[in-house]
This record gives structure tokens, sequence and C-alpha cells, in this order.
């Protein structure tokens, strides 16, 4: 019983066991020289990598891009209009930049006239007028486009313009303006146009000429042979 004693005493003074320790984390170990050469020149061929895809796409863009405008010429030259605004219309989606830039903008007014939309045609060529001025005789084929569509008062003041601003001999200017001329009665304007054109507008001009001796030359004619009977008669 008193041994029980002294082992129960021995116990109770006894320190209790130190609770378990939390686990330490893994700190890894330091990069040393060589892992960091590794690294950059995995970063270095990661980023030729991707300059390397961006040239080629680019380049490959380019090369779509020319191959889209000639197939769309090739369409149009072989008369498949409708083929041929279908390639510049899927052009401007995949290269939405190209929209608005004089050079497209004409096409795309070219196509949609061949297909007999000249409204559409109209504003794409305005848009290609706006992008430069200057640019060949798009402003002439706004023109053209908005006569054909019915829109004579915007047509005629485009035809002024192109003679006034970009070629004084633009050829389907001076057809439009002599043929607006004839219909309103101004026969030596309408004259004055067609000539500019030499043997190109030989018919408008024979046509004018016809008119002039019907509606000019012969009223004139019958005015001065009454006067010459009154006086003489």
């Amino acid at each position: 019983m008193a041994r029980r004693r002294r082992k129960l005493g021995a116990e109770a003074g006894r320190a209790p066991d130190p609770a378990p320790s939390a686990p330490v984390a893994d700190v890894g170990t330091p990069w040393n020289r060589q892992t960091w050469i590794r690294f950059y020149v995995s970063l270095f061929l990661v980023a030729e990598a991707v300059l390397l895809i961006g040239f080629l796409t680019l380049g490959g863009g380019s090369r779509l891009q020319r191959e889209m405008l000639r197939q769309a010429e090739a369409h149009a030259a072989g008369g498949r209009h409708e083929a041929a605004l279908e390639v510049l219309r899927d052009y401007g989606r995949r290269w939405p930049g190209a929209n608005g830039t004089r050079d497209f903008e004409r096409r795309l007014g070219v196509a949609y006239a061949n297909v007999g939309h000249f409204e559409t045609a109209a504003g794409h060529f305005e848009r290609s007028v706006a992008a430069n001025r200057a640019f060949e005789d798009t402003r002439a084929l706004a023109g053209e486009a908005w006569w054909k569509a019915g829109n004579r008062e915007r047509a005629l003041a485009l035809f002024a313009e192109e003679l006034r601003l970009g070629n004084p001999e633009n050829p389907i200017a001076a057809r439009y303006l002599g043929v607006a001329a004839l219909e309103r009665g101004d026969v030596a304007r309408a004259l004055g146009h067609f000539l500019s054109l030499g043997d190109e507008a030989a018919p408008e001009a024979a046509a004018a000429r016809a008119q002039a001796q019907t509606d000019v030359v012969a009223p004139a004619v019958e005015k001065a042979r009454r006067r010459a009977a009154e006086q003489f008669g």
C-alpha cells in the first residue's frame, strides 16, 4: 500500500509530456545560379516563340488579304459580281480596319453598283471621297450611282463639284451634266458638255444638235420669216 502511494506520488510530481509541435512549412531550397539561368533561357524561348507566331500570323494575313482582293477582281472581270461582292464583304469582316479607307470603300462602291444597289454604292463612293477628295474619279462615280438611284439633285451637285475641284474634263460628269442640260432645254450648255467629250459623246452631241434645230434654230427661222413677211409683205 505504501509502495502504491509512493508510485502515485511520483507520477503526480512528474512534469507533463510536451504538446506536439506544429509542422514546419517546407520553404524549399533557394534558387542557385544555374536555376536562374535556366529560368531566363526558358523565358527567352517563350518570348521568341510568341514573336515568331505573331510575325507568321501577320505575314499570312497580308498574303490572304492580297489573295482575297485578287479573287474579287477575278470574279468581277468574269461577270460574277455577286461573288465579287461577297468576297469584299468577307474581307471587311475579317479586317474591319479596311472599312472607311479610300481604296476599300471605292472597291465596295463598284461592287454594289455592279449588282444594282446604287444607293449603297453611292454611300461607299462618298466615304472614299471623304477619305481622299482627290482620288481618281470617285466623286463622279458617286454622282453616277446617285443618278441611277433616282437622286438627281445630289448627283448633279457631285458632278459639278468634280468639274470644279477634281478633273474639269471628267467624262462621266460631263456626260450626265450634258444630259441634264438637254432635258431642261439648255441646248447650248448641253452641247458644250458633249463636245468636250469628243467622239465619245457623238450620239449625245448629235441629239443636242437635233434638239437645237427643233427648239432654237427652227423657231428663230420661223420668227425671221414672219418679220420679213410683215415688213415686205
